[in-house]
């Protein structure tokens, strides 16, 4: 016999809390209740469902940005107060993603052919363009400054044609 295994509700959502355990059974509750008087469009329990719904989401989305900001607070005092091993862990904590998922391109899986695709494609490119164009240098005039030192001419965009 398989059961599922019980995970408290704080481990996938940090920021979760007492608050919102009871938005969430309150909106479940007015849900189940709209269903069971047989979906109505228009009428009380219409509203009450939508108005704890939006509650819940609201509470969430409220303990969200709290829970990000005291974060960003944390960071702040740890780099503040100098202390780099709190600092750290607090940053990993926060902006610390699994990027070990697998990548497929072009066929290729392990990390040294999509390399390899990589150079060899930009490879490709950049002898296209540089067998077309041929590198010119321009001669860039410079104009005296007041103070007599020199610097280079910038056109004027009001009254120059070739700016157009």
């Amino acid at each position: 016999m398989q059961t599922v295994v019980r995970v408290h509700n704080t481990s996938l959502k940090p920021f979760w809390n007492d608050e919102l355990d009871s938005l969430k059974h309150s909106s479940i509750f007015w849900h189940n209740v709209w269903v069971s008087a047989g979906k109505p469009g228009s009428r009380y329990v219409h509203h009450l469902k939508c108005s704890t719904k939006l509650k819940y989401k609201k509470g969430i989305r409220d303990a969200y940005i709290a829970f990000e900001n005291s974060h960003d607070d944390e960071l702040f005092l740890h780099f503040f107060n100098k202390r780099p091993t709190e600092f750290w862990k607090t940053w990993h904590s926060k902006f610390r993603k699994n990027v070990a998922r697998n990548i497929t391109i072009d066929g290729c899986e392990n990390d040294h052919d999509i390399a390899t695709k990589f150079a060899s494609h930009f490879a490709n490119v950049y002898q296209q363009a540089d067998a077309s164009h041929t590198p010119t240098r321009l001669a860039v005039p410079k104009q005296a400054n007041r103070n007599g030192s020199h610097s280079i001419a910038q056109p004027d965009l009001f009254t120059d044609p070739s700016v157009r």
